[in-house]
């Protein structure tokens, strides 16, 4: 059975879409099977994953899908948008849409998909169908990443609902404490009802370092999250919004100044990925990875010729000193 993972806040801002995308892009670096699922009708979680491209073609699509179903015609035809997912029967089989990384689908919202906004029209019973209806496809996946929006309403309670281990990413200057209580009290009022998450941890985003204020509030934090708290934090950094709009993580752009990005990023999705069970495989991959960098630092010394070397700069000879 797969993992379901999300990062959820019940207020916006604080981001969480460029976090699910860098944890999905990471699960599958790690050679897992994910399956990205975006519960947020605004789109910008498939959109990073697609391109608006292929979101304007499967709109065409699914618009052909009940007409198809109405003349009978059932092959080829397949429910493959994440609003799907709240229907107490789907009209057909789910089928996830590859992205451009091998062994990574997603189920997508449509940019400001109005479809997917219209069901927290629905009951607030109807939460649980998105945890029943991606059962039936989970086995072909080891981990469901759910981007869910900010809003406390249906959809954004049934990505809770649907997933096994949150993380909750916070702010410094967003009075995080009152989203963390905000939070907790969602997790116990549903597991009053037999619903049970597990919250593994609280992240901090857009940390910055140098304010005496952030720094403050971190100590509180520590005070009253003690383990709950990653030892991981990420700072603001522009290349983090520069790779989300070339759809890749930051850790893939080329300019240095993403360097400081890239190991605060993959830092912390690491360290939630161990907290979801996948310790064995991300230290393969931290293996691949160091292998990788030691084959580019030998490449790059087989590159100085032979019997060359820098010079050692001298430092020119002071007047009227001698050596004697």
């Amino acid at each position: 059975m797969a993992i379901y993972v999300s990062l959820p806040n019940q207020k916006g801002g604080v981001g969480k879409t460029t976090l699910d995308l860098h944890l999905a892009w990471r699960f599958q670096e790690l050679k897992l099977r994910v399956l990205a699922v975006d519960l947020d009708p605004q789109g910008n979680f498939s959109e990073s994953l697609l391109g608006v491209q292929v979101l304007d073609d499967l709109e065409v699509e699914d618009n052909a899908l009940y007409a198809k179903i109405e003349q009978g015609v059932v092959a080829g035809a397949y429910a493959r948008r994440s609003y799907h997912l709240l229907s107490a029967e789907l009209i057909a089989p789910l089928k996830a849409v590859p992205t451009r990384y091998e062994g990574l689908d997603v189920l997508p919202s449509l940019i400001d998909d109005t479809s997917l906004q219209a069901v927290n029209k629905q009951p607030v019973d109807d939460a649980v169908n998105v945890r029943k209806n991606l059962a039936l496809i989970d086995k072909d996946y080891d981990v469901v990443v759910i981007d869910v929006p900010p809003q406390k309403d249906t959809l954004h309670l049934a990505g809770v609902i649907a997933s096994n281990k949150i993380v909750l990413p916070v702010m410094m200057s967003a009075y995080p404490m009152r989203g963390i209580r905000a939070m907790m009290h969602t997790l116990e009022d549903l597991n009053e009802i037999g619903v049970h998450v597990e919250l593994i941890g609280v992240l901090v985003n857009i940390f910055n370092s140098r304010s005496s204020t952030h720094q403050e509030g971190i100590r509180l934090l520590h005070e009253k999250l003690g383990p709950l708290l990653l030892q991981h934090k990420i700072g603001y950094r522009t290349s983090l919004d520069t790779s989300v709009g070339d759809m890749h993580p930051v850790w893939k752009v080329s300019s240095g100044a993403a360097r400081d990005a890239a190991e605060q990023v993959r830092g912390a999705m690491d360290e939630i990925i161990a907290k979801c069970g996948f310790e064995r495989q991300l230290n393969e991959q931290l293996t691949r990875e160091l292998k990788q960098r030691q084959q580019r630092a030998n490449a790059r010394k087989a590159k100085v010729p032979k019997g060359k070397t820098k010079k050692a700069k001298t430092s020119p000879k002071t007047k009227g000193v001698s050596n004697e």
